[in-house]
């Protein structure tokens, strides 16, 4: 692939995230890193916006596995230097080291998703042990499972119709772990080589080894970071899921809702497509196409407005009746 093509598709663009959260943390101002995730890098997304592409496009460029791996180092690299500064912090800066480490967590789970449903085992490996230092250790079990039975919320991810992002948390948080045990328990019997109780013990030892290290600031560091990693991939399993569901109502046409914004598109390698990725899950990042169903803004201006149910349901609720009017009469 020409080194044109790379800059211009703009993938590269993703490395900004971990480059910036590092320096941000270096220079002991890791809200920095919290405002321009959060706040200035929507409104960038908004003005650019979506990306003018069709679903019946030409064939896209294949996107080597490189980017999603550096992104995933930088990660790791902004996170060490975090977590060494999160020892003899203050409150606030603590609190901003823990919530800007949980962000990035967050966002780094798009490229290490996309290195787990790569087909050579070297980059499974490697995402398994990033999903392991973010504090996600079944992710791997959880997502195969996932899309094995996407539209079910028994499996996580999925939120029924009216559901709440507040509500849907805790149920998919629990679903998706269930889920995982007792799939374990049918392909392993074993205690010894059930991934679910293996991965999760390497998480365990990492929080023992920052409590060891750091005292109460590294435990809370270490948990917190977990937890806000936690809330940013499940909220965008919202996102991406929600009122999608076959449960009573047979299975949908649309699986799942795409998101067109393209800076959010080239920050989670292509992770808004998300449809074509549930059909096509081994597809490369670079090929993936638009799906019909759509959301009415980036990741986190989605996110923002979910935060606030009432909005959501204002914006959400409209567009979800289309669809399922829409499905209903492909199947009469």
């Amino acid at each position: 692939m020409a080194f044109g093509d790379i800059l211009r598709r703009g993938f590269w663009l993703s490395l900004i995230l971990p480059a910036g959260a590092t320096l941000s943390f270096c220079w002991h101002q890791p809200w920095l890193f919290v405002v321009c995730a959060v706040g200035i890098f929507p409104f960038v997304d908004a003005a650019i916006g979506p990306e003018k592409r069709s679903a019946d496009e030409p064939a896209q460029i294949s996107q080597g596995a490189v980017i999603p791996a550096m992104f995933v180092v930088g990660w790791l690299i902004a996170l060490t230097f975090a977590a060494a500064y999160a020892r003899r912090a203050g409150l606030i800066d603590l609190i901003g080291f823990t919530v800007g480490s949980g962000l990035l967590s967050g966002m780094s789970m798009a490229h290490s998703h996309e290195l787990m449903h790569r087909r050579d085992r070297a980059s499974r490996i490697f995402a398994e042990m990033a999903f392991i230092i973010a504090g996600y250790p079944h992710y791997r079990i959880g997502h195969h499972l996932h899309h094995a039975n996407v539209g079910n919320p028994a499996f996580g991810s999925t939120a029924m119709p009216g559901q709440s992002l507040w509500s849907h948390l805790g149920k998919s948080v629990t679903a998706t772990m269930k889920a995982c045990i007792r799939y374990e328990r049918r392909r392993k019997g074993r205690v010894l080589i059930n991934r679910v109780i293996r991965n999760a013990m390497c998480s365990a030892v990492l929080f023992m080894a920052a409590c060891t290290w750091g005292g109460w600031r590294g435990a809370l560091f270490c948990l917190g970071y977990f937890i806000v990693c936690l809330f940013v991939v499940e909220s965008i399993g919202y996102l991406q899921h929600y009122g999608l569901n076959s449960a009573g109502d047979g299975p949908l046409h649309a699986i799942a809702w795409d998101m067109e914004y393209w800076l959010s598109n080239r920050m989670f390698v292509s992770n808004g497509r998300h449809t074509d990725h549930h059909i096509n899950q081994t597809e490369n990042y670079g090929r993936l196409k638009p799906g019909s169903a759509t959301l009415p803004g980036g990741y986190f201006h989605m996110l923002w407005m979910a935060l606030v149910p009432k909005l959501w349901f204002s914006l959400m609720d409209k567009r979800l009746a289309l669809v399922r009017g829409a499905d209903s009469s492909e199947d009469v």
